[in-house]
């Protein structure tokens, strides 16, 4: 349902469902749609941006081990300085 929301598949684009769709996934552990969750926190879809979640949801989204996600984590760690930078600790 996320990814048709997010394209306006069938139904009416709408990036805020996407995000509840991948929310919902994601939250009982689906890995993609973590990797989902976080790319639309990364790039500011549907969501204010926040690097802070989107390493977050890349973080859960690798630790299963796909190789997409283990590849988004990693360019997520390119985002490390950026979630610093909005949550100074």
């Amino acid at each position: 349902m996320a990814t048709l929301y997010r394209r306006g598949r069938g139904v009416p684009k709408d990036l805020s469902e996407a995000v509840r769709w991948y929310r919902k996934s994601a939250e009982q552990g689906y890995d993609k749609a973590q990797y989902n969750l976080a790319k639309m926190y990364e790039m500011g879809m549907g969501v204010p941006r926040n690097y802070a979640q989107a390493l977050k949801w890349y973080h859960k989204a690798a630790a299963q081990g796909d190789a997409l996600t283990l590849i988004g984590y990693t360019l997520a760690h390119g985002i490390k300085t950026r979630a610093k930078l909005e949550n100074p600790a």
